[in-house]
């Protein structure tokens, strides 16, 4: 088991237009893909990213195992930079 880990999300649109959020793990081994999860036409917000990711994350690691996040990398969607100023 890794200890700490550094946890990539990145969106896109696949090619029927919806979208997805893909998540991949980061370790000293190399990098490996974790899941994709696709919203359809659901409207997304900062907190409905930040619930989403956290409910990911804590599936990962556990609900005590945040100390093992060593960092969470995301794209510069206009969504998740006001990911980075919510407060749940």
């Amino acid at each position: 088991m890794q200890d700490y880990l550094n946890i990539v999300f990145d969106a896109s649109q696949d090619i029927s237009g919806n979208r997805v959020q893909n998540i991949s793990i980061v370790t000293p081994q190399g990098v490996f893909y974790y899941a994709t999860d696709c919203s359809g036409s659901v409207r997304e917000n900062a907190v409905s990213v930040h619930l989403w990711a956290t409910k990911q994350i804590e599936e990962l690691v556990g609900p005590a195992g945040w100390w093992r996040v060593n960092s969470i990398i995301t794209d510069t969607s206009a969504k998740k930079l006001d990911l980075a100023s919510t407060r749940i």
